[in-house]
């Protein structure tokens, strides 16, 4: 069974919750309130090809074709009950093989990869 994580964003600083933490949420809770954060984004249980963590938003590069050295940057997203890039929703994004996919930055840090500057 995978960790049940989420990263959200107060501003542009971003924090690690697990579900004990959001359990634990209330009046004894230090820092700023629930609401306060933005951008909850989920963990999708998989690692790249460095050991990091591929959560939504996150930028990932997937080589297609290791022989050719094909690759492609897309964005990681949840749709149709699973986690997949923005441009290909209907293929999991495990069905890549981990060890063909690299995150290189996210969504929020990285507004460049999303042509937004």
């Amino acid at each position: 069974m995978r960790e049940i994580k989420f990263r959200a964003w107060l501003g542009d600083i971003p924090k690690l919750f697990n579900l004990e933490d959001i359990a634990t949420w209330g009046p004894s809770w230090e820092g700023p309130g629930f609401a306060e954060y933005n951008n909850w984004e989920q963990y999708t249980g998989l690692k790249d090809k460095n050991g990091r963590e591929i959560y939504e938003g996150d930028w990932v590069q997937i080589i297609d074709h290791p022989e050719n050295i094909t690759t492609r940057a897309d964005v990681v997203v949840f749709e149709n009950g699973m986690f997949g890039t923005a441009s290909e929703t209907a293929v999991p994004l495990c069905d890549y093989g981990m060890v063909w996919v690299e995150v290189i930055g996210n969504i929020h840090e990285n507004p460049e990869l999303w042509g937004e500057t």
